[in-house]
């Protein structure tokens, strides 16, 4: 999986072909059913005030979570919005430690041991993984240094490890 810009609902696709499954309009209820589900963490940076939540699932377990903004119709894929992908992924980790190879990437040390990378061809997208884990997550913003903040702050995290309403 190289670098991808512009992204689109398949930017977080497995270069082995991962097809896209559904894209359908969501709630942050339904995304917590689909990641107690899922089998794998499910990255997300929970509700984001007057956004509307679209959610594209495939077969091999690939989860894009994308924050439309007021007034745009879900089937825009041109316009940028904030996204989030989970991708199913054994390796993740060298993975995101080979990307930092490319030219014109940049890797970041998160906590948890995990890394970050960035490149100059595809800004706004921030590709990452965590030891253990056997997910890549990428989440892209089109200001390119919200992207970071949002993975460095802890705002981007798992949907399962988000609070749950009356607990």
């Amino acid at each position: 999986m190289a670098f991808e810009n512009p992204p689109s609902e398949r930017f977080a696709a497995h270069a082995r072909g991962d097809s896209l499954v559904a894209t359908t309009l969501t709630t942050a209820q339904r995304l917590r059913a689909i990641a107690d589900g899922a089998g794998h963490p499910v990255y997300w940076v929970a509700d984001r005030p007057g956004a509307t939540l679209q959610l594209t699932r495939s077969h091999t377990g690939t989860v894009l979570i994308r924050y439309l903004p007021p007034g745009m119709r879900p089937s825009d894929r041109t316009s940028p919005a904030l996204g989030v992908s989970t991708v199913p992924f054994l390796g993740a980790l060298a993975h995101v430690r080979s990307l930092a190879r490319s030219p014109g990437a940049q890797l970041y040390r998160l906590r948890d041991g995990g890394l970050a990378v960035t490149a100059r061809s595809a800004p706004g997208l921030v590709s990452f993984a965590y030891p253990g884990s056997y997910v890549l997550g990428q989440i892209y913003d089109p200001a390119p240094a919200r992207a970071m903040q949002l993975l460095t702050s802890g705002a981007l995290r798992p949907i399962d490890a988000m609070p749950r309403r009356g607990s």
